[in-house]
């Protein structure tokens, strides 16, 4: 059981990065531009430290650590669950919900394994950037710090049960199991059987 599904999900990867190299120029110029921008999302933090101000008990590294985290997570969970609500809602709209629904797989499983978007590979990294940065200027850093960081990094950025549920399986798990409904106008709308 656990083969077919890694199986579907890497299938499913070599897809969508496919689909993502088929106008490679776009998606070179989308993810440098992506990277470059998120290299420059720091300068905020540089010119209120550059004009004498700061956050209190906060030197300018660890507050580009922080960014830097909030960036590279931001960079994983839309690339591996940001296109599930869109598509989720494409598949209602076009009236092809029911065909996820009938496949033998689980259907949050396949909406999600099937909407791996690539394009925010910048992202992450314009994140690793500032993370590679900052790191040496906090102090010292030993190995075990390193891995616990990047146990709980992966663990919150939603490779557990728990993230990935409060990412986006509220929403998912409501349209497949009860009904389909979508939230618009800020009210859940019954979009119909």
């Amino acid at each position: 059981m656990l083969k077919k599904y890694i199986r579907i999900y890497i299938e499913c990867i070599k897809i969508s990065i496919s689909t993502a190299l088929t106008y490679r120029l776009n998606f070179l110029l989308d993810n440098f531009i992506m990277l470059v921008s998120n290299i420059l999302f720091p300068l905020f933090t540089l010119l209120i430290y550059g004009s004498g101000a700061e956050f209190p008990n906060w030197s300018l590294y660890e507050v580009l650590l922080i960014q830097a985290v909030f960036t590279m997570s931001t960079g994983i969970a839309n690339i591996l669950f940001n296109g599930v609500l869109w598509a989720t809602m494409r598949h209602i709209i076009e009236g092809s919900l029911e065909i996820v629904l009938i496949k033998p797989v689980d259907c949050l499983f396949f909406l999600t394994a099937s909407t791996i978007e690539f394009s925010s590979i910048g992202l992450f990294l314009g994140g690793l950037v500032i993370f590679v940065v900052a790191l040496p200027h906090i102090g010292p850093v030993s190995i075990l710090m390193v891995l616990q960081f990047i146990v709980l990094f992966l663990y919150r950025t939603g490779f557990n049960p728990d993230g990935f549920t409060v990412y986006c399986s509220f929403f998912i798990r409501r349209m497949c199991y009860d009904g389909y409904f979508i939230y618009y106008g800020g009210h859940f709308v019954q979009m119909g059987r």
